[in-house]
């Protein structure tokens, strides 16, 4: 490793994660593991999918919200790494930046209820009613095409959306500083807490089929003796006294169900695949219940006090004016960050997944494929060319190849970041040792952000996928590489939580504040050094946590 004022210092690359750059401009840049978005490496299927669908979303988006802004990305052993250019963007475009983003600010709320969720909810409609069993290969090829278009546009949303909500967050977090001093960045998300959205909303209704559960003896006996969860949902099925509970079961996934458990299409949906549904009521029943309404409701009334005392605390009249506004406006957007997640990451994900995974149960049955879930290891021009009937005939060599190499990719732990850190005169922040050394499987205390107050102790269970949520039970201590909204029903049976990734912001830290669970973010390599089992204790208030 080098270090050099002028040119940073060069990471070396990690061994077991070979890494091949195609030019050495590369390995000048900092390039950054997305272990939020993208934790796992992507199927063909992922990310032929995704170029089409964000072909223009995100840069329509961009130029309405006037961002000038350049990054690169890249897939290094199929894992998603991006690093950011140098910032040419001039100061009239920066003018122009912060008055369309304020603009924004104080549009986005009435263009989600006028414009956007209106649209959102006629095209998941749509989408999700589509009779793909029925089907003709004509209409499956067509709704392809279709739903692409669909989907761009909700992305296109998407990207509107975000920006202004994390603007909002941001300014009310800068006139916090402003009117209470350092330190006061929670005081900021205390007082937009407690406000209801549609992930929040999810669970709440879980745990209210969790209760009619537990109040049927024939239920709760089924999910008390039956350990599979497809055993539990047979016989649930067959017993003519759960007949009422399979309903409010059917119609819950119906109303909530649009949800893939992970961020690649290789994951079903939970109308599709209930087993989440079914194990997380199991977990529920086994332990206690989570009020998820005396806990909104809770933390909405922490929030109301804590803005009357910060609003009594400002003296200055122009301050707190500005302050005012800025909370308004952080109130209206701040639900839209699982609101959109809901309809859009989610809902519409769901709507392509299932198609795709039609398409593959044909190309099964006509034995263009071995298996359905196949259809995932292939890209989007040869699943269109194999609909057509016009399949390659290595097509199925290829499948066992991908799905071998992603086997491989699997197995390895890519670091952090990868290429030069920037010097110190750039940065301070990038500087940080602890987040580009190698893990020390010695240390006892690992360090992050304590993004949730309070202290848990329990055995921790390292879940890298969602194929691992069976295994979490009450009361153990969730540690992951990161969570996203689908996972938000786990929150509900934990003790605590640990992510190697995150911030404030992320998924974790806000429904771990509404639930009220102890949780500590971006510890960088907790998945590397807990182990299953492990006694663990999470201190959300100073973000450390102690290994036994």
């Amino acid at each position: 490793m080098t270090d050099n004022k002028e040119t940073g210092t060069r990471l070396p690359d990690p061994p077991g994660f070979p890494v091949e750059w195609e030019s050495p401009d590369e390995t000048l840049l900092l390039w950054e593991w997305d272990n939020v978005h993208s934790p796992l490496p992507a199927t063909p299927m992922r990310l032929s999918a995704t170029a089409r669908i964000m072909a223009d979303g995100p840069a329509r988006a961009s130029r309405d919200l006037k961002r000038t802004g350049r990054s690169q990305s890249k897939r290094i052993n199929g894992y998603s790494y991006s690093a950011g250019m140098p910032d040419e963007t001039s100061e009239y475009e920066r003018e122009q930046q912060r008055v369309a983003l304020n603009d924004a600010i104080q549009n986005t709320k009435r263009r989600w209820d006028s414009e956007f969720l209106p649209k959102l909810e006629a095209d998941l409609a749509y989408m999700s009613g589509v009779d793909l069993k029925g089907a003709t290969p004509d209409e499956l090829l067509s709704w392809l095409d279709e739903f692409v278009e669909l989907s761009g546009y909700h992305w296109y949303v998407h990207f509107l959306v975000v920006a202004p909500l994390h603007e909002a967050v941001n300014q009310l977090v800068g006139l916090c500083r402003e009117a209470f001093g350092d330190g006061s960045e929670t005081d900021a998300y205390t007082l937009i807490q407690g406000l209801p959205n549609k992930n929040i909303e999810t669970n709440r209704e879980l745990e209210v089929l969790a209760g009619k559960a537990r109040g049927n003896s024939v239920v709760n006996r089924i999910f008390a003796d039956v350990v599979d969860a497809d055993e539990i949902l047979s016989q649930l099925r067959s017993a003519e006294e759960a007949k009422s509970f399979v309903a409010d079961l059917d119609e819950y996934l119906r109303v909530y169900g649009l949800k893939p458990t992970g961020f690649d299409y290789l994951f079903p949906t939970w109308i599709e695949d209930p087993t989440f549904v079914i194990l997380n009521i199991k977990s529920y029943l086994q332990g206690s219940f989570p009020d998820v309404m005396a806990s909104s409701a809770g933390k909405a009334s922490q929030a109301n006090v804590a803005m009357a005392k910060a609003l009594d605390q400002i003296s200055d009249e122009d301050l707190k004016a500005r302050f005012t506004l800025a909370l308004g406006h952080a109130r209206d957007l701040w639900p839209l960050k699982e609101d959109h997640a809901f309809y859009i990451d989610q809902g519409s994900t769901a709507c392509m997944r299932r198609l795709i995974a039609e398409v593959g149960r044909r190309l099964a049955d006509n034995e263009i494929l071995q298996t359905a879930t196949d259809v995932f290891y292939i890209d989007w021009e040869e699943m269109v060319e194999a609909r057509k009937d016009r399949p390659q005939r290595d097509l199925m060599q290829r499948v066992r190849d991908r799905k071998e190499l992603r086997q491989r990719q699997l197995r390895m732990n890519p670091p952090p970041k990868l290429g030069t850190l920037p010097s110190i005169s750039e940065t301070d922040r990038t500087h940080d040792p602890a987040r580009t050394s190698e893990p020390d499987p010695t240390v006892k205390v690992l360090r992050g952000v304590g993004c949730s107050p309070g202290s848990a102790t329990g055995p921790a269970r390292v879940v890298k996928s969602p194929d691992e949520f069976a295994k979490i039970k009450p009361g153990d201590v969730l540690v992951c590489t990161s969570t996203n909204p689908t996972w938000t029903p786990l929150f509900g049976t934990v003790a605590a939580i640990v992510t190697d990734s995150g911030g404030v912001l992320s998924h974790t830290a806000i429904v771990a504040r509404e639930y009220g669970l102890p949780a500590v973010v971006g510890v960088v390599y907790g998945t590397h050094l807990i182990t299953d089992g492990q006694l663990i204790t999470v201190d959300g208030d100073t973000g450390t946590v102690f290994l036994a």
